[in-house]
């Protein structure tokens, strides 16, 4: 899915044409969705593709890397650039899977999100230090096609997905309660829906437009003996900050553990 959205902000973007895209998959049905919707090359994995590729960008799940690199390993270039979205899994271990020199190798580790599909992805970049120029400017390149780009060391790409990589399905799970408990105070299911998208819309607006901290603006919508700190209260007293940091932390020990099952 990820890959998808990659390729539709490349195109829209005008980064690369059709002609110089192709896609790989080992699903046939997925390969004949792809060619079809984009108008671009897809195929079953091939090495012939491989080899002729000047950047791959890696888009499978984490669990999956050992049984990929075993059917691309014969047809890997390495003067390619390799671009990894993979959650948990460092720059070193894929300088092992492919086996190509420490030094020589062109791997950047990316962490993408769900925006992508709207191009308001958050994507943070790692770049060893010996990326060059180029390289750097056109993995930045292609991950603004599908939105925001920021970039940190290796280190810190596990916090990442922890944060920005999760961060969508917090904030839907969040919403989701958010509409049940509407319905629950009388409010229609369509009507619920509409009041929660437009108050998380309003909000996000407010934040992003205005140098108010997130506690600042908090303490202007709750009155002292009012209603949103009737609400608030509830949310204290069951440490809902403590929960989220909780959620976070899970989070980041998971992307950890898959990177050391790699």
């Amino acid at each position: 899915n990820m890959a998808e959205a990659i390729i539709g902000g490349i195109l829209d973007c005008n980064v690369f044409s059709k002609a110089e895209i192709c896609a790989m998959d080992i699903d046939e049905a997925r390969i004949k969705y792809i060619r079809e919707k984009y108008g671009i090359n897809a195929v079953l994995n091939s090495q012939e593709e491989l080899k002729k590729s000047e950047i791959v960008i890696l888009s499978v799940k984490p669990q999956s890397l050992a049984g990929l690199m075993d059917g691309m390993k014969a047809g890997l270039n390495p003067e390619s650039l390799f671009l990894s979205i993979l959650a948990g899994v460092k720059i070193g271990t894929l300088e092992k899977y492919i086996n190509f020199e420490e030094k020589k190798s062109k791997i950047v580790r990316v962490m993408p999100n769900l925006g992508a599909f709207v191009r308001k992805s958050v994507s943070a970049i790692a770049f060893k230090e010996s990326i060059k120029k180029n390289d750097r400017d056109i993995s930045r390149k292609i991950f603004e096609s599908i939105g925001y780009v920021h970039f940190c060391d290796e280190s810190l790409i596990n916090s990442v997905t922890a944060v920005s990589g999760s961060g969508p399905a917090y904030l839907f799970q969040f919403m989701d309660s958010f509409v049940e408990s509407a319905k629950s105070v009388g409010i229609k299911e369509n009507e619920a829906f509409d009041y929660c998208i437009e108050t998380f819309e309003g909000a996000l607006n407010l934040l992003m437009q205005r140098k108010d901290s997130p506690k600042d603006l908090v303490k202007k919508v709750a009155s002292k003996g009012g209603t949103t700190e009737a609400a608030l209260n509830v949310f204290n007293n069951r440490g809902f900050e403590s929960l989220i940091k909780e959620a976070v932390t899970a989070a980041f020990n998971r992307a950890k553990e898959l990177g050391e099952k790699c």
